[in-house]
């Protein structure tokens, strides 16, 4: 069986996503320990959505709160990848925009269209 044979695994595995999953849980205590950290200004509660932008894996984090989440969630959470911004947008929003690498085209074309809606923006 391939799971069985850990060379075969690394050779399919050009993107080292076994190495990624490895490090998951140390990833998410560090986050957890970093969150602590985080001074929110109090504007930021005073929410009506969330919408959250990011490319590829920059946006697994929203639909994983979505999924786990469902029934806690009081205030409504989009996933928007891509360049779009829902004409919902407005100064009543948290829009977390979320990169990898941060410096990337996408990121800061959103960055710049969210700013004229006067949301309230978190970057990931």
């Amino acid at each position: 069986m391939i799971l069985d044979d850990l060379n075969k695994i690394k050779k399919l595995d050009s993107g080292r996503v076994a190495d990624s999953i490895k490090v998951l849980a140390d990833q998410v205590r560090q986050v957890l320990e970093d969150s602590r950290l985080i001074k929110i200004p109090r504007e930021y509660s005073r929410i009506n959505q969330v919408v959250i932008n990011g490319m590829g894996g920059s946006n697994i984090g929203g639909g994983l709160i979505k999924a786990v989440f469902p029934d806690q969630l009081k205030t409504p959470i989009s996933i928007v990848p891509g360049y779009g911004v829902p004409e919902s947008v407005d100064k009543n929003t948290l829009f977390i925009i979320s990169s990898y690498s941060g410096g990337t085209e996408e990121p800061l074309s959103v960055y710049e269209k969210v700013v004229k809606r006067k949301a309230k923006i978190l970057g990931i």
